[in-house]
Order: structure tokens, then C-alpha cells, then sequence
């Protein structure tokens, strides 16, 4: 807490480079492929590290690297990721396929969203 006034002389705009490797590093697990073997089918399917063909993987993974960049925040970018996982999975209907702690994180992370507007509104 003493060294908290030293964040505000880092300007917003200095924390683009770090942005930037984390993007890196989320876009390099895209060229992964991992080998699935079914034995019993006698298949071998290969594929990506994030499965961008089911919506409740490629949509959250997708906000998460394109919200990162434009808010300068890897919170919000990550914040952006479970609320959109949580929901996608809510409206279809799998919502025992979510982890218990995954509705907490998200509820913490809609309430960081929202309580800014919850401030001016209410005048907080």
C-alpha cells in the first residue's frame, strides 16, 4: 500500500508493449495442435488449442484477445472472456457444465463492470 502511489506515475499508455506479449502468447496456443486418438473409431483428429468452431470457446477467447488491446487492460480483457463463457453457456441450457467457482468469478467481474456506471448513476 506505500508503494501504491508509484502506479500512478506508470502513464496507461507505457503498459502497450506488455499488452502486446500477452496477445503474442494467447495467439501462439492457436498454432498448437493437439492429437486426439479414438481407438475404438480408429480416428486421429488433430486440433487447434482453442476450439473456435464451438461458440462457447471461440467467442469468449476471441473477446478476450480483441478487449485486451482496446480497454489497455488485460482485466477487462479477461473479465470480457468469463462473462462471456458463463453466458454462452447459460443460454444453452448447460449450465451444470459450469464450474461452481467460475459463477463466483464472474459475478465479481460483472459488479467490476458495472460499478462505475452504478457510481455515476447513483452518485456513489
Amino acid at each position: 500500500m506505500t508503494l501504491s502511489p508509484l502506479v500512478d506515475v506508470v502513464p496507461a499508455s507505457a503498459t502497450a508493449p506488455a499488452l502486446v506479449i500477452v496477445g503474442y502468447y494467447m495467439m501462439r496456443t492457436l498454432t498448437r495442435e493437439h492429437v486426439t486418438v479414438d481407438r475404438r473409431a480408429g480416428t486421429v483428429r488433430a486440433v487447434s488449442a482453442i476450439d473456435f468452431t464451438d461458440l462457447a470457446f471461440g467467442l469468449p477467447a476471441t473477446l478476450t484477445m480483441t478487449v485486451m488491446p482496446l480497454t489497455y487492460s488485460i482485466t477487462n480483457g479477461i473479465g470480457a472472456g468469463f462473462l462471456a463463457y458463463v453466458t454462452v453457456r447459460l443460454a444453452r441450457g448447460e449450465w451444470r457444465q459450469v464450474h461452481w467457482l467460475l459463477y463466483v468469478v464472474s459475478l465479481a467481474f460483472l459488479v467490476y463492470f458495472l460499478f462505475p456506471l452504478m457510481q455515476k448513476h447513483f452518485g456513489w
